[in-house]
């Protein structure tokens, strides 16, 4: 049985400079990883993550920092947290480097 909880589910976007926080799609707002799911809940498991590489052609692990491609090697990722966007808040934005 999964946990309720935002953090697992595929309807949450984690924020790529706050381990513990991201972004709430049916709620519209930042919201944190351990914070009770709402009734939007889908449990991030590898079957939907399979379907969401299959849609968007890439997925991200945050805790190797990867891109993910494939089924391969998104099987090697099976304990991680893997999703299929990132959120970036504006602060991130301020401290990226821009290419020239």
């Amino acid at each position: 049985m999964p946990e309720y909880m935002c953090g697992n589910c595929v309807r949450y976007i984690p924020d790529l400079r706050n381990s513990i926080g991201g972004y709430c799609i049916p709620r519209h707002r930042y919201t944190y990883y351990y914070d009770r799911a709402c009734e939007s809940f889908m449990y991030r498991d590898f079957n939907n993550m399979y379907r969401i590489l299959e849609d968007k052609g890439i997925l991200y692990c945050f805790e190797c920092r990867v891109a993910i491609y494939n089924k391969i090697s998104l099987d090697s990722h099976i304990n991680h947290l893997v999703a299929g966007d990132v959120y970036v808040n504006e602060e991130t934005l301020k401290e990226l480097c821009c290419a020239d």
